[in-house]
């Protein structure tokens, strides 16, 4: 009966980490594509690349982008942070889950002298409590939109009679 305890107890506090946290990360890949193409992109976090590019953003911060050619307008883009509402969902289920299954402990007591396995219905419905908020903390419940970015940039076009760089 004492491995059996312990063995829900892993598996409760194992849960309390957040569905997903443990499922996606605190991080996401994030793609940036231009027309035209090779040109600078800087996040607010600090790293940069030439497009197209793929970067690793992390999920709970407010990213913004500019980016940037020669002989274009510098493009400034906000991400958006958009919550995942399977992984709410998934909570949810976790919270339904600890309370039944506290409950159902508590129903055992009601037939049991020993008052050992409320502690176990304390642990399950504290697990189930703690899921969300370590999600919510940790951005895993947060994707950035759009995902892929494709910006098209606003180039100067040649004068009339100006030859391009490239001899036409």
């Amino acid at each position: 009966m004492l491995i059996c305890r312990l063995s829900v107890l892993v598996l409760v506090f194992g849960s309390a980490t957040g569905c997903a946290l443990m499922m996606r990360g605190t991080s996401e890949s994030f793609g940036v594509s231009s027309t035209p193409s090779n040109a600078e992109v800087k996040f607010s976090d600090g790293y940069s690349c030439t497009t197209p590019c793929i970067a690793e953003i992390k999920r709970s911060e407010g990213i913004q982008l500019t980016v940037t050619k020669e002989g274009c307008k510098a493009e400034h883009v906000p991400l958006k942070k958009k919550m995942e509402w399977p992984m709410l969902a998934a909570n949810a289920g976790l919270y339904y889950g600890a309370i039944s299954a506290a409950v159902l402990v508590a129903f055992v007591n009601l037939f049991d002298d020993d008052d050992s396995d409320q502690d176990l219905a304390d642990a399950i419905v504290y697990a189930g409590l703690f899921a969300l908020p370590i999600d919510l903390m940790s951005g895993a419940m947060y994707s950035h939109t759009p995902n892929p970015l494709v910006v098209e940039l606003d180039c100067e076009e040649p004068a009339q009679g100006e030859s391009t760089a490239n001899g036409e």
